[in-house]
């Protein structure tokens, strides 16, 4: 998915219908060009400029994202709908999961800077309460400006935000 700036994101999430196949999780760490560093292994020992932050999700978090960004889905808020349409509960909206990767991404660069464009593909649920896990590459100059490059895992350590990155002014 690409959201260039000022993309309308309002309007119904689409619930999974008879058609819809729920098939096993993906097991890709990272993307076409965005290498992860090594399980267990931190900054300084031999591993890109990484950051890494812990994202407690409240219970309510659905809710609350639900009314303020008026995207009406019961799966997001009605645990009888979720589980009718075969999922384990109630999930968080993926483009809530976006909005904390990309407000994390933000607070971790060295000063404020306009973002040009955001890209990224929607993968595992998050569920209500949980954690998720925001980390990221140091940003890196490139033709169309400066490019942020990130990822949100969800508690099951599955990504929930992967291919993601951000365009900065430079």
């Amino acid at each position: 998915m690409h959201f260039p700036l000022g993309s309308d994101l309002d309007g119904p999430d689409p619930a999974p219908g008879p058609g819809h196949r729920q098939g096993p999780p993906e097991r890709r760490r990272g993307g076409p060009g965005i290498p992860l560093p090594p399980r267990g292994r931190g900054q300084g020992e031999g591993v890109e400029a990484w950051w890494s932050v812990d994202i407690p999700i409240a219970p309510t978090l659905a809710h609350v994202y639900t009314e303020c960004a008026r995207i009406w889905n019961p799966i997001h808020t009605d645990r009888a709908v979720a589980r009718g349409a075969g999922l384990p509960d109630i999930i968080l909206h993926g483009t809530a999961t976006l909005a904390l990767a990309i407000s994390e991404a933000l607070r971790q660069q060295p000063r404020a800077t306009p973002v040009r464009a955001v890209s990224a593909r929607f993968g595992a649920m998050v569920r209500l309460p949980s954690r998720i896990v925001v980390r990221g590459q140091a940003p890196r100059p490139a033709a169309s400006g400066v490019v942020v490059r990130f990822e949100a895992l969800a508690e099951d350590g599955r990504p929930a935000v992967r291919d993601a990155e951000m365009v900065l002014a430079p």
